[in-house]
């Protein structure tokens, strides 16, 4: 968790502008490779690969010219759980806030 939150930009944020997910994958499609299998349109959407995660963001506006939501239903699509920034950030500062207490 704490690679992936350093990898996660922190201008990418969940707004009225921009929408952004965290694609969590099963080990079976875990390698950079599964960006090859993820379509999208690299013109107004920005997909990232960091270990255990794919990151994806794009404008609000441009979300039904966006690729990536094509995998909904997907075989990759039933080997991943997708969350927004935000709950990832709270989970993090969950998981951090446990192992600093006694």
């Amino acid at each position: 968790m704490t690679q992936l939150m350093e990898g996660l930009p922190d201008a990418w944020v969940n707004d009225t502008t921009m929408k952004y997910d965290v694609m969590f994958l099963w080990p079976a499609i875990d390698s950079s490779n599964v960006l090859e299998q993820i379509p999208h349109n690299p013109e107004i959407e920005d997909v990232i690969y960091l270990p255990g995660v794919v990151v994806w963001r794009i404008d609000r506006d441009k979300v039904n010219r966006g690729q990536v939501l094509k995998i909904i239903g997907s075989d990759i699509h039933k080997q991943l759980t997708v969350r927004n920034p935000n709950t990832v950030r709270k989970l993090y500062a969950l998981m951090r806030a446990d192992t600093i207490s006694p």
